[in-house]
């Protein structure tokens, strides 16, 4: 009789050992792959700070350009910083944002002149800075303030961020000028 069960129970405790380790792979497959996301969601939400933070600091030289003349060094520092957080988080920005580079440089180009470009011309801080037109200025003012929402929303919940568009300079141009005909 001990020689029946032998076989039965050498089977069954062999089956266990295989589920037990076949559990333990995979949930640490599964735990690694969690921290992976959780990885790299603190270095999109990192990015997304980073980016938001000096968009924000080129907004605040716009809106001082309404009410105090600025030296075109001023607006080239903010553009460098602003650069380079492009430059280091550049692979992490969304797909659909992939042109905030140029669309920042053409929304300060418009109201600043070649100054406000100076993220494609470095020697830009010595250039004068185009006479203030209000027009142009809440054209650039409120186009960083979309991009500023636009990348705290990414940064609040990186998920979203894929319905959402992030429209070019350009084309919100377009569509904020098809509001107000």
């Amino acid at each position: 009789m001990d020689e029946v069960l032998t076989a039965p129970v050498i089977i069954a405790a062999g089956m266990s050992a295989i589920a037990l380790l076949l559990s333990v792979v995979v949930i640490h497959r599964l735990t690694v792959r969690r921290e992976d996301r959780a990885d790299q969601r603190k270095v999109q939400r990192e990015a997304a700070s980073a980016l938001t933070k000096a968009l924000q600091n080129i907004r605040g030289v716009v809106e001082r350009s309404a009410t105090h003349p600025v030296r075109p060094q001023h607006i080239a520092d903010a553009v460098t910083a602003w650069e380079t957080a492009y430059r280091k988080y550049a692979t992490r920005i969304p797909q659909q944002g992939q042109h905030v580079r140029h669309s920042v440089a053409a929304a300060l180009g418009e109201h600043f002149g070649v100054v406000g470009a100076s993220n494609m011309f470095p020697e830009a801080a010595d250039f004068d800075i185009a006479e203030h037109d209000p027009i142009w200025w809440d054209n650039a003012d409120s186009y960083l303030a979309y991009l500023v929402d636009r990348f705290s929303r990414w940064r609040d919940n990186p998920h979203a961020v894929r319905k959402m568009p992030i429209l070019d300079f350009d084309t919100w141009l377009a569509r904020r000028a098809q509001l107000f005909t």
